[in-house]
């Protein structure tokens, strides 16, 4: 990332290629700073970048914002100042105030600009990380005579130097939000901001994935050496086993890519204890998508699982990509670059070098053709009952004078204890009637 002067104000922007024989009919205008030390995509990541654009007919910078979950508006700590000698006397009313570092919001735009463009402005920029505000002690405070409580609280804060809010320094110094307040009026403590350590999400520590059986090993022979295949039919476990054993076999990163919420989590609750994996979702804030991201760019993940904004993840040695349920309508994405994202995934698979693996109890439509496995479905519990041959009402109680038939319909005796006993399982199911409309029966 790269900040440069823009319409009369500075804007991010990101470098994808370097040219050496420019066009002379250019207005070239000098970068004002260099933003990163990495590059956020890896040469193959903006290799695929430029070829999904072209494949969904949009800019490089809409499917930019699809598939890169942060960094295009990061706070900005940009200041500057005139070059040493300008003489101010010859410039507009307002440079006065630059003889030295400022921050450049304070200015005028249009100013600055003007500036830049005769090369009279130094300016610096860089990336302000996360703060959070705490609690600390001040060094200088002399305090005059104190109460007990106040003692107490005061020598809580001298051991512990600060705290991340009054609240934690009350309760840790075991005294009242009030002594505390009146020791900050006091000048005991001043709110300042501090850099934020934010840590990559923790996964499992223990494997949950189902343990390799004969039949589940058979299954990852066929899959391995194919670049492109599908693993479908079955339970989720019997694939989530399948996978896992995959995943153990593949010697790189492996990207796991699902629709939505349920099904990320699922196959993250099932897979990640499998290998060092991580998740990187919509659920986490832009600090902690970066913390992924980078994690992933050195080594460290060697399982991600993401929604379809993970695609460019640049994970190191990416040899493995899985689409769950490629049927899904939730992979077609209803704005921006208005991609689809199976399909999508061969470009980025092909870039990267590494395999394609669509998994998921249907295939659609255009992976029927591909090699792969299909697991038999699991056998089908039918249970038929014959309404006119129900059981007779009890002797005594006040169910005795209802008639068997008003009792039954619609919804049978029988079909009534397996409800009852499906809720009583914590477990769901769905009675579906051929009504249309509102039914007081069934209600």
């Amino acid at each position: 990332r790269v900040l440069v002067p823009w319409q009369g104000g500075a804007r991010v922007g990101l470098v994808v290629e370097i040219v050496d024989d420019a066009r002379d009919d250019l207005n070239l205008k000098d970068a004002i700073a260099l933003l990163d030390t990495d590059p956020i995509l890896e040469p193959d990541g903006c290799a695929a970048l430029s070829e999904i654009a072209k494949a969904c007919f949009c800019f490089a910078g809409i499917a930019y914002q699809d598939f890169v979950p942060w960094g295009l508006e990061p706070l900005l700590e940009h200041q500057v100042k005139l070059l040493k000698g300008v003489n101010l006397d010859e410039l507009p009313a307002g440079a006065t105030r630059l003889g030295r570092w400022t921050s450049a919001p304070l200015h005028d735009p249009g100013l600055l600009e003007f500036l830049r463009s005769q090369g009279l402005l130094e300016e610096t920029a860089q990336v302000i990380g996360p703060t959070k505000e705490v609690v600390r002690y001040s060094p200088d405070f002399a305090p005059p005579h104190l109460t007990a409580k106040q003692t107490q609280a005061l020598e809580a804060l001298v051991e512990m130097q600060q705290f991340d809010s009054g609240v934690a320094w009350a309760t840790a110094a075991g005294v009242s939000a009030g002594i505390v307040t009146k020791l900050m009026s006091m000048g005991a403590a001043e709110r300042v901001r501090v850099p934020q350590i934010v840590a990559l999400p923790a996964a499992p520590d223990v494997e949950r994935a189902a343990r390799a059986s004969p039949e589940t090993t058979d299954r990852a022979d066929v899959l391995e050496p194919m670049t492109v295949a599908r693993l479908h039919g079955g339970k989720p476990n019997e694939r989530f086993a399948v996978i896992a054993e995959l995943l153990r076999r593949t010697d790189g990163a492996v990207l796991y890519l699902a629709p939505d919420y349920s099904r990320l989590h699922r196959a993250f609750a099932a897979l990640a204890g499998v290998r060092q994996s991580a998740l990187l979702s919509g659920d986490l804030k832009h600090a902690q998508r970066e913390v992924v991201w980078r994690a992933g760019q050195r080594g460290e993940i060697e399982v991600l699982f993401g929604t379809p904004f993970s695609l460019l993840a640049p994970l190191y040695d990416l040899k493995l990509i899985i689409i769950e349920d490629e049927l899904s309508d939730a992979w077609k994405l209803h704005s921006g670059s208005r991609a689809f994202i199976p399909e999508v995934a061969r470009i980025r698979a092909a870039h990267a070098g590494a395999k394609l693996l669509y998994a998921g109890s249907v295939p659609a439509a255009e992976s029927l053709e591909l090699p792969g496995i299909v697991i038999p479905a699991p056998r089908a519990r039918l249970h038929v009952v014959d309404l006119a041959a129900q059981a007779e009402p009890p002797a005594s109680g006040p169910m005795m004078n209802m008639p068997v038939a008003r009792e039954s319909f619609p919804i049978s005796t029988t079909l009534k204890k397996v409800l009852r006993q499906t809720a009583e399982r914590g477990r769901q199911a769905v009675v579906i009637a051929p009504r249309r409309g509102y039914s007081a029966d069934n209600h």
